[in-house]
């Protein structure tokens, strides 16, 4: 009789630290290695895949700001009807940082809306 042994591989998660992520954003960093860290980012919570895609709008980088800007216009459409909480004193003051720097490439709508989750009249 033969038997054969299945063995099924393990994946464990790896959870790479925000921080980390959002150094990999800079614009020294290859094209490649910025988008991963974006997608990254993105699956995180509300307020890091927010402060992701302003930091890419704010720099005005020219290979991910067009991902940037329609992650937001996804968020609009599917996920800020449905943000309940606020972000940490620290994320919100850096958020508001954020929307002002990126305010020039910024669709109105999207800043109004981030504004308003984040409590900010204006």
């Amino acid at each position: 009789m033969v038997r054969t042994v299945s063995r099924a591989m393990v994946a464990h998660e790896v959870t790479v630290p925000v921080e980390t992520l959002r150094r990999l954003l800079r614009p020294a960093r290859p094209l490649h290695i910025r988008r991963a860290a974006h997608k990254l980012l993105l699956r995180r919570d509300t307020w890091t895949r927010l402060d992701a895609d302003l930091r890419l709008l704010a720099a005005r980088d020219p290979d991910l700001a067009e991902a940037a800007r329609s992650d937001l216009g996804s968020w609009m459409a599917r996920d800020a009807a449905t943000v309940y909480g606020r972000p940490s004193e620290e994320a919100r003051a850096a958020l508001v940082r954020l929307l002002e720097d990126a305010r020039d490439e910024l669709p109105e709508a999207v800043g109004a809306r981030v504004r308003w989750q984040l409590g900010v009249l204006g």
